[in-house]
């Protein structure tokens, strides 16, 4: 299975969620974006966004350097 990284650095929520939706379109169905934020509303954006899009979140870390999410497309 592919995955495709994206670093969101410091985007605030409105620039990461527009970056989060960019990269995504390059993702295939079933694939896999892992994805690095550092802003603390991501917390909340990242997994709301998924549950509404039907999106997968399978990981949800959060660490010295950030937030990181293993994000899985859904399929078509």
């Amino acid at each position: 299975m592919t995955t495709h990284s994206v670093d969101t650095q410091d985007l605030g929520c409105g620039d990461l969620m527009m970056a989060l939706m960019k990269a995504m379109k390059e993702v295939s169905p079933g694939e896999i974006l892992d994805l690095h934020a550092l802003d603390a509303g991501a917390r909340e954006d990242i997994p709301s966004w998924c549950n509404m899009t039907g999106h997968k979140l399978i990981e949800a870390e959060t660490g010295d350097d950030g937030h990181h999410y293993l994000i899985q497309k859904k399929e078509n």
